[in-house]
């Protein structure tokens, strides 16, 4: 069995993701959807300190990215797409119609959450909400008139928002685009080509489904182990029995490879169309780069303490004196380290390091601190 070191390891997952050398997949949009396609989606958040998430991870990639490509590709080209995967994620628009199950799934739990929230009232205004917004449309829920308040368990909410959430779980309206945190729903058919929105279930079966969508998320990252972790959120992912057996039935049918890293306890599998890369040796110059929160690079973060002795914790949502280091802190990757982070300055709409915490054996060389004041600079000119 192939056994590689860490320091082997981290090099791929580096390369794997296209860090270490800018426009690795290429210098223009069809660079981000070579990108898209080899991972399979990047994850959205709607929070805007220094960028939004994915924003932020196609930076740490391409040379050409604004603030404003991600959305050219999601609402203008419309060659991505807004869904759920792992969390909410941004994947190629090619890709819908792999997601049939998850939208049905997810369409199950918003009747769920319903029922739990005690708002099952809105079903009463469902078809008088979607003959409203079709009037409207391109709208968001602050545009329709059903003011009334459905009262539930969880606070209240408008009737129209809660009423459009059902409509967007069940596949009747789509994001058209964004104002900020506020979603600007359309119809549909406005936004799904037809041969994406009307094709079949290409998986006969929940097996098929499961071995391609455990491939996939593997591949998400580069590779992976089978202990339950963060990356494997998602729809029967999360499942240690049936994620274990799809991964087994992979490697039977020779998708997977199982591999091992010294010093590491535990089992990691790739995609065999990937081992070549794995198993060759990876060489690069010294480079800086800042890793978004939720970056497929750190979407495990108990991995990346495994292979990077690095503890990361995304402390955005705990109250400050729970916090260790700050609010919207980024990690910094020096050459096959992480070495560092840093929490930005959110008093100001430029881009300033309120503090720096540096990891306890590292010590910032010449080149380094060189790359680094470039890095910032190349993220200022990203932030506007």
């Amino acid at each position: 069995m192939l056994t590689l070191s860490k320091k082997q390891a981290r090099r791929f997952l580096i390369r794997y993701h296209g860090l270490d050398k800018l426009n690795t997949y290429g210098k223009n949009n069809r660079g981000i959807l070579r990108y898209l396609q080899k991972v399979g989606s990047i994850q959205y958040d709607p929070l805007n300190i220094v960028g939004r998430n994915p924003e932020i991870v196609l930076f740490s990639r391409f040379s050409h990215v604004q603030r404003s490509t991600l959305d050219q590709l999601l609402y203008k080209e419309r060659l991505l797409v807004d869904g759920y995967d792992k969390e909410v994620c941004i994947y190629p628009m090619s890709q819908y119609p792999y997601f049939k199950r998850v939208r049905q799934h997810f369409a199950h739990y918003n009747e769920l959450a319903i029922e739990y929230r005690q708002q099952e009232k809105v079903y009463h205004y469902i078809d008088d909400v979607f003959n409203q917004f079709k009037e409207k449309a391109p709208c968001s829920g602050k545009d329709l008139s059903f003011n009334a308040l459905s009262k539930s368990s969880w606070g209240n909410s408008r009737i129209a928002s809660v009423a459009l959430d059902y409509l967007y779980a069940h596949e009747r309206i789509g994001i058209h685009s964004r104002n900020g945190a506020i979603k600007i729903y359309d119809c549909i058919e406005n936004l799904i080509p037809s041969s994406y929105l009307l094709s079949e279930d290409p998986f006969e079966d929940d097996l098929s489904f499961i071995e391609w969508y455990t491939l996939r998320r593997i591949n998400s990252i580069g590779f992976y182990w089978d202990r339950s972790g963060s990356g494997w959120q998602g729809l029967h992912l999360s499942n240690s029995a049936i994620r274990k057996s799809a991964i087994r039935s992979l490697c039977e049918k020779g998708k997977l490879t199982e591999f091992q890293i010294k010093d590491s306890k535990y089992h990691y599998y790739i995609a065999t169309s990937h081992l070549k890369q794995l198993e060759t040796p990876i060489r690069f110059s010294p480079f800086v780069r800042f890793i978004a929160p939720l970056d497929n690079f750190i979407w495990d973060r108990q991995l990346i303490q495994e292979l990077f002795d690095f503890e990361y914790r995304w402390e955005v949502y705990k109250p400050v004196t729970q916090r260790q280091f700050g609010y919207y802190v980024l990690p910094i990757l020096y050459k096959d380290h992480l070495v560092g982070r840093f929490d930005p300055d959110r008093t100001t709409p430029h881009f300033i390091i309120d503090r720096i915490w540096w990891e306890e054996n590292f010590d910032p060389d010449p080149i380094f601190n060189d790359l680094f004041e470039k890095e910032k600079e190349r993220f200022s000119k990203f932030i506007g």
